[in-house]
């Protein structure tokens, strides 16, 4: 499974956030940290509060923060703010019409690992990432 530019850039919003947590960031300078396109960004902030995973206030004190605690905050709950799916379901091997009917060569052998994936997505969150990360985070 590879993440879309718009979850990737999401992870890299709430996990600049989280690991800043003492303070609170506008959109531009979470741009010019992230290095992510103005606008594009502004749309994620705008699907991550309505998603609750962060918090927007406007005004001489006010600003982006985490809407939840890291720990509470899974890949899935990224993946669903940004209307991606959250379980893998397409075909290995790109068919269409690949099901437990009608399974494409490597469909049986997929099942684990694809659970795995799914298990990972679901579990894993944000603190781990942030408990993992790579410096560039």
């Amino acid at each position: 499974m590879q993440f879309s530019k718009t979850v990737e850039y999401s992870i890299l919003i709430l996990a600049h956030i989280a690991k800043h947590s003492d303070q609170k960031f506008s959109s531009t300078v979470l741009h010019q940290a992230l290095d992510i396109p103005y606008k594009y960004l502004t749309k994620l902030v705008t699907k991550l509060v309505k998603a609750g995973l962060i918090h927007a206030t406007k005004g001489r004190n006010g600003g982006i923060a985490l809407g939840k605690n890291p720990s509470e905050i899974t890949i899935a709950h990224i993946l669903e703010a940004m209307n991606e799916p959250t379980h893998e379901c397409r075909c290995v091997l790109g068919f269409a019409t690949c099901n437990p009917d009608n399974p494409c060569l490597l469909h049986h052998s997929w099942e684990k690992p694809r659970a795995l994936i799914d298990t990972m997505i679901h579990k894993t969150t944000l603190e781990d990432l942030l408990l993992q990360r790579t410096p560039s985070l």
